[in-house]
């Protein structure tokens, strides 16, 4: 009997802990939205990326730019793609502002890089997330800068 008392022991414990984890639909979540709101702030991302192939030599194909705002509480806006080709000095920049508010420390802008192979469907993504904290300290724009090496030579 005490050989099933263990096992037992660790589904309870499972389900338990399974239990206390963050549900976005409880009062409990929208009093921590509530509790963490901050002064409203509006940002600027300004996002450019330099690829490169792994011997150094300038990529020049294509970039995809996805951003999008996640609200404290579980909204989505602002969501945008861009793409475009990178220049002959692997360089590009969508020719774009992205601008998004803040007033909450779960407000959060996501932003995706993704260069792709096309021959071999190989892909290299970048991501990063900002919060309130993150962009807080800068006037008003935040400059991004990606600068990606490729896994995959030049000479195929």
């Amino acid at each position: 009997m005490r050989n099933y008392l263990i096992p037992f022991g660790f589904i309870l414990l499972a389900l338990t802990l399974g239990s206390n984890t963050c549900n976005k639909d409880t009062e409990d979540f929208e009093e921590s939205c509530d509790l963490s709101v901050r002064p409203l702030i509006n940002r600027s991302f300004i996002i450019t990326v330099e690829v490169h192939y792994n011997d150094s030599v300038p990529y020049q194909g294509n970039v995809d730019l996805t951003l999008f705002k996640e609200y404290c509480n579980g909204n989505i806006s602002g969501n945008f793609h861009e793409n475009g080709t990178a220049d002959s000095q692997g360089s590009w920049f969508s020719g774009m502002q992205f601008i998004y508010k803040y007033e909450n420390d779960y407000d959060k802008v996501d932003v995706t890089v993704k260069v792709k192979d096309s021959e071999t469907s190989e892909e290299v993504i970048e991501h990063e997330i900002f919060y309130y904290a993150d962009i807080e300290g800068s006037q008003f724009e935040v400059y991004k800068f990606y600068e990606i090496t490729l896994p995959w030579s030049s000479k195929k």
